[in-house]
């Protein structure tokens, strides 16, 4: 995927999104507790180290940063919305952890300083990939790591494929035409192994490895978890959006109707759960 692919298609957060997800974000956090499981495991973080959390939002990893680096070391999170950072810092109490509004592709990190940059999903979004992953391997001190968790393909993701039947489906019923949007678009942009190696080895980075790992996640907690106005929401603000956008209100609403319905016949007494594919994405700073 280009750059300019990449622009194209990234997530703009105003700060209506952001309040958004900010009002069911403790539901998000739940479900992205075996992402940042996964995270934690491969980042090995060690006592005294100084850890950068990219893309941080409202702070979970963060805060699961801070507690293998003490004493001694810091965690600092940074975030490109405000009411993402404005949450964390009223969420979580370490006064350890330093809290940035920031672009990580273009802020002025401070140099070779960093001995951990992770990110749970928090690094598809770049306007300019080379531009940040090279902002970031000069922030990372030599010998330094980054560790990150970023979705696999659209097409290779369980709960992904599910939304999207569902929506085609409301389309297709309502004879609507649709255009099927580029499979590592938006959030997936950094699902193809031999672009991320690439793009990597070129922005400053070696031993560029990427570890494809299949974990759970709960979509809805149980059947009555997600309404009509909490789902026109997902379809307004998720990836399923690329096949929506454009389409007038009373569209949103079949769609979000047929989603509810959908989650209700599979979602079982846990809740509507996928296996999902994680791909893990490590690199050195020489």
């Amino acid at each position: 995927m280009s750059d300019q692919d990449s622009a194209a298609t990234q997530t703009t957060w105003t700060n209506e999104a952001a309040e958004k997800w900010l009002s069911r974000i403790d539901g998000i956090e739940q479900s992205g507790a075996p992402i940042r499981e996964l995270l934690m495991e491969r980042a090995h973080l060690q006592p005294g180290e100084q850890v950068l959390d990219v893309g941080c939002g409202s702070g979970p990893s963060t805060a699961a940063a801070a507690t293998p680096v003490h004493p001694g070391g810091t965690v600092t999170g940074i975030d490109i919305a405000a009411p993402m950072i404005a949450a964390a810092r009223q969420r979580i109490r370490d006064r350890d952890i330093e809290w940035i509004v920031g672009d990580a592709e273009s802020y002025p990190l401070p140099e070779g300083h960093y001995d951990a940059i992770i990110s749970q999903m928090g690094l598809m979004f770049f306007t300019n990939n080379a531009k940040a992953f090279a902002n970031l391997a000069r922030a990372s001190r030599a010998g330094g790591r980054l560790v990150a968790v970023v979705w696999a393909t659209r097409d290779k993701i369980s709960m992904f494929n599910f939304l999207f039947n569902s929506v085609r489906q409301t389309l297709d019923r309502l004879n609507i035409a649709y255009q099927e949007p580029p499979l590592d678009f938006g959030p997936f942009s950094l699902g193809d192994p031999r672009y991320v190696e690439q793009l990597l080895s070129e922005s400053g980075w070696t031993d560029v490895r990427i570890e494809v790992v299949e974990r759970p996640m709960t979509m809805a907690e149980s059947e009555t978890s997600i309404d009509q106005e909490s789902a026109a929401d997902w379809l307004h603000q998720g990836p399923a959006n690329a096949l929506l956008e454009g389409q007038p209100k009373d569209v949103y609403a079949e769609a979000a109707n047929d989603w509810v319905q959908a989650v209700k016949q599979r979602a079982a007494d846990k809740g509507l759960q996928f296996d999902v594919l994680l791909h893990v994405i490590t690199a050195k700073r020489p």
